[in-house]
């Protein structure tokens, strides 16, 4: 049991770190990719570009049902066996969610192709068609195998991947004499995620191949387990994509004009960055650590819960660090070309409302793991209730009072799960950190002050 406990613990810190340092190169390059496109498209065709995107990761966060987030607290079962595997990831969750993509991209797709936004410089149809159903099965794919403790494989394979898609957009602009249009971004993100797809399937059969050979073996009431569990974890999903970029860009574009939804875009884009590695750090790997201790005690579990509110320490504090030794600089920005003080401001308040849904995180993965997720879908009830009544029925004059009142709500919700949980559970957050990595950090963004003051506003 010892070694068994040391395994997860070292498996645990490995996927962390490989998934954080992975995902901040992955989303730099990103967010290079999208500065570079705003500054060559026109406003107008970055908006639609980016509420494409929105409209495809809408219906598939829309659609899922709560898949990816309800692996966890029945991991146990899947790796059991063959036999187990087949049954649970194959017919309870993979097949039954491949049908419903389907469905939902040709329904998505069809009522696009009759909306605002539907005009001549769109990318071919079929595109948005195929690339919701492989980017939904993607997604599940990506999750399963960090759960996994497979981080590594997964990162290495997405940093390829987004690196030979960035590179294929920007080799035909720069030496081929492409024009920067719709389909020159979408044909090559349609490559990419079927090559994300296929590496990843081929990852899950190899995982497969090494389970043993025991006979079906679970509880007789699991499918309603499951079904009960995803059905409550979508229901406090499900009212999340309301609050980030994949609603409020093509929101935007339809209240404010394309050319804002272009520049809330990629003020989405640098939160969503952000928000990504944080996700990748904290809900992939604290969902493979719960998901191991999940028989074990409350006290166990308390440890695994401090744990992981440390690591969002050791992304929160840095940022915060850079943020307050940085922000003049920050804010000079704006007068460099493309970048408006209204995207720095997007981005900073949007960038507020994404590190808050981290704190969310580590309170939402216990409920999850401990099957207690109908508690949380009461909140998430009085959450949504919130941002219908201060938000969709409000006619903000801008973009920006829209996301003042979302963070409200946001916190307003926070300090009652969090309560909530102390009563159950007796767990509160540790945010305390080494003092040296802190001193570190005030360095890294004081070096990052010079280069701003002597290279980038010289």
């Amino acid at each position: 049991m010892f070694e068994y406990k040391k395994n997860i613990k070292k498996n645990f810190k490995s996927s962390f770190k490989w998934n954080l340092f992975g995902s901040g190169f992955y989303e730099s390059l990103k967010i290079l990719h999208q500065i570079f496109l705003l500054k060559i498209m026109h406003s107008a065709a970055y908006g639609l570009q980016g509420s494409i995107f929105s409209i495809i990761y809408l219906t598939v966060y829309l659609t899922e049902f709560g898949m990816s987030n309800s692996i966890t607290p029945f991991l146990n079962f899947f790796v059991k066996s063959k036999e187990n595997f087949k049954k649970i990831f194959l017919f309870y969750y993979l097949t039954p969610q491949i049908i419903i993509f389907v469905i939902a991209s040709i329904i998505t797709t069809y009522f696009y192709s009759k909306s605002f936004l539907y005009k001549q410089n769109n990318p071919f149809i079929f595109l948005i068609l195929l690339i919701i159903p492989f980017e939904g099965i993607r997604i599940f794919l990506r999750r399963l195998l960090h759960t996994l403790f497979l981080s590594k494989r997964v990162i290495i394979t997405e940093t390829v991947l987004v690196t030979f898609y960035v590179s294929t957009v920007w080799i035909c602009y720069l030496f081929f004499n492409f024009k920067i249009t719709q389909n020159l971004v979408f044909i090559p993100y349609l490559i990419d995620t079927f090559l994300g797809v296929s590496i990843f399937s081929f990852y899950v059969f190899n995982f497969y191949k090494k389970l043993n050979n025991k006979k079906l073996d679970y509880p007789e009431n699991l499918l309603i387990r499951i079904i009960k569990t995803r059905f409550f974890n979508y229901s406090i999903q499900v009212g999340k994509n309301f609050f980030t970029g994949n609603f409020l860009t093509p929101f935007f574009a339809s209240g404010f004009g394309l050319e804002k939804a272009g520049i809330f875009n990629l003020a989405n884009h640098i939160a969503e960055s952000i928000k990504s590695i944080m996700k990748v750090t904290f809900i992939f790997s604290g969902n493979a650590l719960l998901a191991r201790i999940k028989d074990s005690s409350l006290s166990v579990k308390r440890l695994a819960f401090n744990a992981l509110s440390k690591n969002l320490s050791l992304i929160i504090y840095p940022i915060i660090i850079f943020v307050l030794i940085n922000y003049k600089n920050l804010i000079k920005l704006k007068n460099m070309y493309f970048l408006t003080s209204n995207t720095i401001l997007q981005s900073s308040i949007f960038s507020i409302i994404a590190l808050l849904e981290y704190f969310f995180i580590i309170y939402e993965q216990f409920y999850i793991v401990e099957e207690k997720t109908a508690r949380l879908f009461l909140f998430k009830i009085f959450e949504f209730a919130l941002f219908y009544i201060f938000i969709l029925l409000k006619n903000f004059a801008n973009p920006i009072l829209a996301l003042i009142s979302i963070f409200i709500v946001k916190v307003l919700s926070l300090l009652l799960i969090s309560i909530n949980a102390y009563i159950l559970w007796k767990i509160k957050p540790d945010f305390r950190i080494n003092s040296i990595y802190l001193f570190i950090c005030t360095i890294i963004s004081l070096l990052f002050y010079l280069i701003f003051q002597y290279i980038f506003l010289a």
